[in-house]
């Protein structure tokens, strides 16, 4: 089976982080996207790849 990537947006935060954890002890690609204004970045599982997104404007 195809190796499946999954996007999480607001990663960051609490219940975000977790899914994150979730998701990679499944064995799936994580990206995480947030912008930082709740979350924080240490929360994150350091696997996913990272997008930090202002406004408007993703920088991945």
């Amino acid at each position: 089976m195809k190796q499946q990537t999954i996007l999480v947006t607001g990663g960051a935060g609490f219940v975000g982080s977790v899914c994150v954890e979730l998701l990679v002890a499944q064995g799936y690609d994580v990206i995480v996207l947030d912008n930082l204004q709740t979350g924080n970045r240490r929360a994150v599982h350091p696997k996913p790849a990272w997008c930090a997104a202002a406004s408007a404007t993703p920088a991945c």
